[in-house]
């Protein structure tokens, strides 16, 4: 330095959004505006009275099956910053279901969620708990 220098500092109230992720899947929470990216990162900091909006994005096997705490739903998140936030974001792992039909009688088979018939392949949300024998 070769003279006196100035300089101002200008400081914005800013609350925090908390993110958890559970269940036993995994994916990906991003905001927009940035500042979150879990994987990594699961919390930022936003300026009062700002809108931000929190998208989910399951990885390959898994699906997004909603928001607890400050949003609910499967869609996206849009929260204002009046105060801190916390939610969690669920993840499911998906399993392979197939169906198919032996012998020489007639029949149908169905599933419950529907949405599958015999013969077809499909990927379903049901979690080691829901299993039965």
């Amino acid at each position: 330095m070769t003279e006196a220098k100035s300089v101002n500092a200008t400081f914005e109230l800013a609350y925090s959004i908390m993110v958890t992720k559970s269940g036993s899947g995994s994916g990906t929470v991003t905001s927009d505006p940035v500042g979150i990216d879990c994987g990594e990162d699961c919390f930022g900091e936003y300026l009062i009275d700002s809108a931000v909006t929190l998208s989910a994005s399951p990885d390959i096997g898994s699906i997004f099956t909603g928001w607890n705490g400050a949003c609910t739903g499967t869609g996206t998140c849009t929260v204002t910053m009046t105060e801190a936030k916390s939610l969690t974001a669920s993840f499911e792992l998906l399993y392979l279901l197939s169906a198919a039909k032996a012998g020489t009688g007639n029949g149908t088979v169905t599933s419950d969620p529907a949405g599958m018939t015999a013969g077809q392949t499909a990927r379903r949300n049901m979690t080691p708990a829901r299993w039965s024998n």
